[in-house]
């Protein structure tokens, strides 16, 4: 899988306030979005987004992240990275206000690949009948 630059940058802004939180995805030319929530089976459809912590609200902004980076078809991708990604790049945030760019993206999804990449060869060197 590569991961491509497309035409136009994208930014993750995430906000929390007194009306609750919202995830918006800003392009270089000045439009945004919220963020889909993408839902698989067995998440209710009242989660929200949220950070700061490991909690279903962070897991489930990772999985919508992760599916709105790399597209739907690597969804096998983002499910098997977020819970990692939420980790890595969701729980240690501490403030209200935030942003991910689109290369902080590429370069957390291409560390968790690899990371993936080792615990699948070790796994296997692991489970390998010894002689």
């Amino acid at each position: 899988m590569s991961i491509a630059v497309g035409e136009r940058m994208k930014t993750y802004l995430g906000e929390r306030n007194d009306s609750g939180v919202s995830v918006k995805i800003l392009r270089d030319a000045g439009r945004q979005r919220p963020l889909p929530l993408y839902l698989t089976k067995g998440i209710p459809k009242t989660v929200k987004f949220g950070w700061g912590s490991a909690s279903e609200e962070a897991s489930q902004l990772a999985l919508s992240l992760l599916y709105d980076f790399l597209g739907p078809e690597n969804r096998d991708i983002a499910l098997k990275l977020h819970a990692r990604f939420r980790d890595l790049m969701l729980a240690p945030i501490r403030v209200d206000v935030w942003e991910l760019s689109e290369n902080e993206m590429r370069r957390a999804v291409l560390e968790l690949m690899k990371e993936s990449e080792v615990r699948i060869r070790i796994e296997r060197e692991r489970d390998k009948p010894k002689e």
